[in-house]
């Protein structure tokens, strides 16, 4: 099971994000922060590639292992902070965490979330 944070808007909009490592964010970094529309991010975590690399040329000759060490932190630092960054963007855009729920998938989170809703309406 896995634990997601559920997400509402004023207009009532389920959004839903997984906690811990994101495995996209880790493999896709530049890709993933493009397809999530973090524009910043995903520019500056291009320039960074492109940026080592370079350096690493002029610098080293080839791709050596400064510049393999330094990538693989910021694929690590993807990997660990790309779920925060989605929930911050969450923030900035006007959604409120509502609840943690554990669950196979994040439907499922959403699912448990309106019977817990639906639960404590009706007991009070």
């Amino acid at each position: 099971m896995r634990k997601y944070s559920v997400f509402t808007n004023s207009q009532g909009d389920f959004v839903t994000v997984k906690q811990g490592w994101s495995w996209p964010a880790f493999f896709f970094g530049f890709f993933w922060a493009m397809a999530k529309k973090m524009w910043i991010l995903g520019i500056s975590y291009f320039a960074i590639i492109v940026l080592i690399s370079f350096l690493s040329v002029i610098y080293f000759e080839v791709n050596n292992i400064f510049s393999i060490i330094i990538k693989i932190i910021l694929r690590i630092v993807f990997g660990l902070c790309g779920n925060i960054w989605i929930e911050n963007k969450l923030f900035s855009h006007g959604f409120e965490i509502r609840s943690v729920e554990c669950s196979r998938t994040s439907k499922g989170a959403i699912e448990c979330y309106k019977n817990t809703i639906r639960e404590f309406s009706i007991n009070y």
